[in-house]
């Protein structure tokens, strides 16, 4: 039987759609890419991965804007976001998943892309990019891709399972797209404004009595908030979660406030805090955080 040949395109080839784009291109799938510079070639990359291995590829850019594709997986950073979006057609592709961190972004791509747009997330993976298109997968176990198929069609659902069940990249259906905006979040939020504020990894946190005092004042801060929004997380699970990564885990925004790079503090940690905001609640030390975060 002929396997269909799904058609990709991934904005933003950093860790995380860097990573995506070579495993999809090694498995002959159809994958463009689009990065900041907006180029139209092919780029040699390279993966170092604990768990897939060390591979090489080239993938395909593309200038041009994204029409009739399967799926499109946006993977650049929020402050990014808005100018990438003109490069995507809203009328003629199919699905559109973002793996972006925060949550900033989701009531804008449901409104331009509306029931097209599936609210998803990845975990479990440390990956990030350094020079020459090297990407650095660091995680000792597979990559998991939540998606919410709440209102949506069982056709766009199997189509995403379909292109990533062959990548050793689990897929994960849950009905609750507040469970899947959230459960990330607030994990992701403890750790990029914990690990930031210190500037320290995320091992030199943990394995600091005070330091990681902080990290779960700041996690149990934002539980404090799920529990006004009726989202059951456990501080356990969460907690387990974040002491199963790498000791040597920096985040993204902790590097780019450190290199005074538009980072994505407003829709992850300043995120958090205007949902607090319109729940009348005040997460003081996430707050005071930000505030010195924002200073630097």
């Amino acid at each position: 039987m002929e396997i269909k040949k799904y058609k990709v395109g991934i904005i933003g080839t950093g860790g995380i759609g860097g990573l995506l784009a070579i495993l999809l291109t090694l498995k002959n799938k159809e994958v463009f890419c689009k990065n900041s510079l907006n180029s139209s070639n092919k780029k040699k990359f390279f993966l170092k991965s604990k768990f897939f291995g060390n591979k090489t590829t080239y993938l395909k850019f593309n200038n041009k804007i994204f029409r009739n594709y399967d799926l499109i997986i946006l993977s650049t950073k929020y402050p990014d976001l808005k100018k990438t979006l003109k490069f995507i057609d809203h009328k003629t592709n199919k699905n559109i998943i973002s793996l972006l961190n925060g949550i900033n972004h989701i009531d804008l791509l449901k409104k331009k892309f509306k029931s097209k747009f599936i609210v998803s997330n990845i975990g479990k993976v440390v990956s990030y990019k350094k020079k020459n298109n090297m990407i650095i997968h660091n995680s000792n176990f597979s990559p998991e891709i939540t998606i919410s198929n709440n209102n949506k069609s069982i056709k766009q659902i199997n189509l995403i399972k379909e292109i990533f069940k062959t990548l050793k990249i689990k897929i994960i259906i849950k009905k609750n797209e507040n469970l899947v905006i959230w459960n990330k979040l607030i994990r992701i939020n403890a750790i990029s404004a914990v690990t930031a504020f210190y500037d320290q990894n995320l091992g030199k946190i943990i394995n600091d009595d005070k330091k990681n005092l902080v990290l779960q004042q700041v996690l149990q801060e934002t539980l404090n908030l799920m529990k006004k929004k009726k989202i059951k997380l456990s501080f356990a699970s969460l907690m387990k979660e974040i002491q199963s990564l790498p000791n040597n885990l920096t985040t993204s925004m902790q590097r780019d406030l450190k290199s005074k790079k538009n980072s994505e503090i407003d829709t992850i940690l300043g995120g958090i805090l205007k949902e607090a905001k319109k729940e009348n609640i005040i997460l003081k030390l996430n707050e005071k955080i930000y505030k010195y975060l924002k200073q630097q």
